[in-house]
């Protein structure tokens, strides 16, 4: 039997909000108590409702290639469930420095894998939209990240960061936090670094597509290869 704690698409109703109040460490522990049954599970997680997830998103800064500019929009969780999409949500900590652009450029490498996945890539820092544009309009010889295939999300009010649980407050900073988000709004995989430490995005792009599968997938699996 699956699993599923949603995340929240609204927090205007009083009982979403109480029945949202479960943190981070019970999520875990229900990850652990899922995987003894040895069968695939739809395990979802809650987060601390302190902002709207999903029906104002976020302000984001993208690459128009057909106005060949960088832009400004915005994004919801919302339409993107709507159009039966999945999310791949990952957090960094700051733009102009050394070691972010080292994972952005390797999503951006993968980019036509989430795309073929149909879900959406989203990168979100504690910068201003300001910052996001000023970054990616900067070529890489100069310092900055140039043209990207997906979206970069604003999160000045830290507001984001810390209701995905990887706000580091002393710094005013994101940890490096992936989350992998169904087509029906149900966090399947979250994954924590400390921002020192760099993701492997093939890992990312294997549990992505392992969750798509709805198989059990052993170490190493990739697709098109023998599943228990």
């Amino acid at each position: 039997e699956q699993s599923a704690l949603r995340i929240p698409l609204s927090f205007e109703n009083d009982s979403v909000i109480e029945n949202a109040q479960l943190n981070l460490l019970a999520s875990i522990s229900s990850i652990i108590i899922s995987f003894s049954f040895f069968k695939p599970l739809k395990t979802t997680f809650w987060f601390s409702p302190t902002y709207d997830m999903c029906s104002k998103f976020g302000d984001i800064v993208k690459y128009d290639s057909r106005k060949k500019q960088v832009v400004y929009d915005k994004i919801s969780l919302v339409k993107i469930i709507s159009d039966k999409q999945w999310t791949v949500l990952f957090f960094y900590p700051r733009d102009f420095s050394s070691l972010c652009p080292t994972e952005i450029h390797s999503f951006n490498r993968r980019f036509k894998d989430f795309e073929k996945a149909n879900a959406v890539l989203i990168g979100c820092s504690t910068d201003s939209r300001n910052s996001h544009k000023a970054w990616m309009e900067k070529p890489r010889t100069k310092g900055g990240i140039d043209k990207l295939s997906y979206s970069l999300l604003a999160d000045p009010s830290l507001k984001i960061s810390s209701s995905y649980g990887v706000l580091e407050n002393d710094a005013g900073l994101a940890l490096r936090g992936t989350f992998i988000i169904d087509d029906e709004g149900n966090l399947r995989s979250l994954s924590i670094n400390p921002p020192y430490i760099g993701r492997s995005i093939d890992e990312i792009v294997r549990t992505l597509q392992a969750l798509q599968s709805g198989q059990v997938c052993p170490a190493g699996w990739r697709p098109g290869r023998k599943t228990l």
